[in-house]
């Protein structure tokens, strides 16, 4: 069966198989996008604004072009609060626009985060979360800081979000299949080099 033509917004935060999920949908024929690519080097900060702000000429926005050329969305920028609110606006009514957010276990996301802080290393990157989300992810943050920005993070979304667990993947399978009318029969996930396992 021919995949069916979507766009997948992940909101995940990052260490939550934001990777994985990159990975298995650009092994199922799927355009992704995702931080490793560098996109917000491209886009920070900005053609960040200039979209969240609804300019009137949004006719070169990297943001708007990524979003027309690609079709899976994940990581860096894409779980902004700001972006996000803004890219359900557009597109909630949009039947072929499905919103997801990849999750795991918050003790394994808190051990995951900290062991990657200490490698943010382009300008973009820091001043990206500089700005997100009040600095949260920076270097010396408590595990207690991280455990409360975790749960707000998650009673914050927007009810037309899918939770992707990473303790579940066959429910993962089952939910992305539903959405893109096709059998992935790929195993998820699909590399142990991935942030899953980190």
């Amino acid at each position: 069966m021919q995949k069916k033509s979507v766009k997948i917004f992940n909101f995940g935060l990052p260490r939550t198989g934001t990777t994985s999920f990159h990975l298995f949908m650009k092994e199922n024929g799927y355009k992704t996008v995702h931080t490793n690519d560098g996109f917000i080097n491209k886009c920070f900060p900005k053609d960040y604004f200039e979209f969240i702000q609804d300019s009137n000429n949004l006719d070169n926005n990297l943001i708007k072009k990524y979003i027309s050329d690609n079709e899976v969305f994940s990581d860096l920028p894409w779980y902004s609060y700001k972006l996000r609110k803004k890219i359900i606006e557009k597109y909630k009514n949009n039947p072929n626009v499905y919103f997801v957010a990849t999750t795991r276990k918050k003790e394994d996301w808190i051990r995951s985060i900290k062991t990657i802080i200490p490698h943010i290393k382009s300008e973009s990157e820091k001043q990206f979360h500089e700005m997100e989300y009040n600095g949260i992810l920076k270097e010396g943050v408590t595990d207690d800081k991280l455990s409360v920005f975790f749960d707000e993070f998650h009673s914050n979304m927007d009810k037309n979000i899918i939770l992707l667990s990473l303790e579940n993947t066959k429910s993962i399978k089952k939910n992305l299949s539903k959405i893109t009318k096709i059998n992935l029969d790929i195993e998820y996930p699909i590399s142990n080099k991935s942030d899953y396992n980190r």
